[in-house]
């Protein structure tokens, strides 16, 4: 997979309120860990500056996500 349909593909499944894990995101994309570690960068710093929607990391879980804003 080329490296636009990986970033869509982690920004498709994180705005559909999906968790994403690495092994995950290796296998559907056929890529290194390195490599996608870096897509997640990539969505991350698009989504934080653009779109005020910052990526968390669940360590438990060891999962992205994209962290919900909290209603008071």
């Amino acid at each position: 997979m080329d490296k636009s349909t990986a970033v869509l593909f982690i920004y498709d499944t994180l705005t559909n309120e999906k968790p994403l894990t690495i092994s995950e995101l290796c296998e559907t994309c056929d890529c290194s860990r390195r490599t996608a570690i870096r897509y997640i960068k990539n969505v991350r710093s698009y989504l934080q500056d653009y779109l005020n929607q910052p990526i968390s990391y669940d360590r438990k879980k060891k999962t992205f996500f994209i962290a919900k804003e909290k209603k008071d």
